[in-house]
């Protein structure tokens, strides 16, 4: 149907024009869209080759982390034994003080400071569990 209207176009030449116009929104948006993919896929590269660099670091470290850790819990284990052995001796320590009425002062210096050791071998009894799965 080619009528012309009031315009001087006919109906087919109107339709051409609008589907370039189409066209052209559409080329438009896919630009757009394929802008934005290559921007997300450039970044994701740039982020898994930074990952991949990290991966091949902690790699290479682990056969070390593990040894110091084997090493840590061996040294953690004695601590424990050796806590257990020295418990008894203070006890012993501040019973026969006690027997001979000393109070104070160097029971109480060697009781505090068996606790603190004490407590310092088990929280990193405590810290070589937490890290040991590695």
């Amino acid at each position: 149907m080619n009528n012309i209207n009031p315009l001087g176009k006919t109906y087919k030449e109107y339709q051409e024009e609008l589907e370039k116009v189409n066209l052209s929104k559409v080329e438009r948006v896919e630009l757009a869209l394929n802008e934005d993919i290559k921007k997300n896929v450039d970044e994701i590269t740039f982020n898994s080759e930074g990952v991949n660099d990290i991966l091949k670091i902690i790699k290479k470290e682990i056969p070390t982390l593990r040894k110091l850790i084997d090493n840590g819990k061996k040294r953690s284990s004695e601590n424990i034994k050796l806590i257990s052995k020295t418990e008894q001796l203070v006890n012993k320590y501040v019973k026969a003080a006690k027997e001979l009425g000393i109070t104070g002062g160097m029971i109480d210096v060697v009781s505090k400071s068996f606790e603190k050791a004490k407590n310092q071998a088990e929280d990193i009894k405590k810290e070589i569990q937490s890290i040991s799965d590695i």
